[in-house]
């Protein structure tokens, strides 16, 4: 049973269908991973190293989200219909990430529906992670110090 995990509630799933559609792949620091608006048909989780995820602003240009770190995922959006990055991905360290093709990973949620529900799960919790970091993004932007007026 070297291919079965036992997930956070208990039960027992194979990895195995997992691990046969996925790579790893290692990027130095400083090297682009994806581009805001790109298509692209890949979703990654992070194994090792930071990747700092930037969106583009008509004023100020590129600014940096968040940074996300071991077991975020990256690239959601091309799992879940639209292959367009929301954001630019950058790795901020040397970083080693687990690479699945989205199209083959789907099918394999809609064929196996114990995995489908822990890659949706880690998506709604990566989702959440990002909505909460855009807005201390958009309190930061809006800010202004007491006794200042706009």
């Amino acid at each position: 049973m070297s291919h079965d995990q036992l997930d956070k509630e208990g039960s027992l799933f194979s990895v195995e269908p997992l691990a046969e559609l996925a790579s790893l792949q290692t990027y130095p620091a400083q090297q682009l991973l994806f581009r805001e608006g790109e298509v692209h048909a890949r979703i990654y989780w992070i194994k090792e190293g930071r990747v700092r995820l930037e969106m583009s602003g008509t004023r100020a240009g590129a600014k940096a989200m968040l940074t996300a770190g071991p077991g975020d995922l990256l690239g959601w959006s091309a799992l879940l219909g639209d292959q367009r990055m929301t954001a630019t991905a950058v790795a901020t360290l040397e970083t080693t990430l687990i690479s699945f093709d989205a199209v083959a990973l789907l099918q394999l949620c809609e064929q196996n529906h114990d995995i489908g529900y822990k890659v949706m799960h880690t998506i709604a919790r990566s989702l959440s992670k990002r909505l909460v970091a855009t807005r201390l993004q958009l309190l930061d932007l809006f800010h202004q110090p007491q006794g200042t007026t706009a």
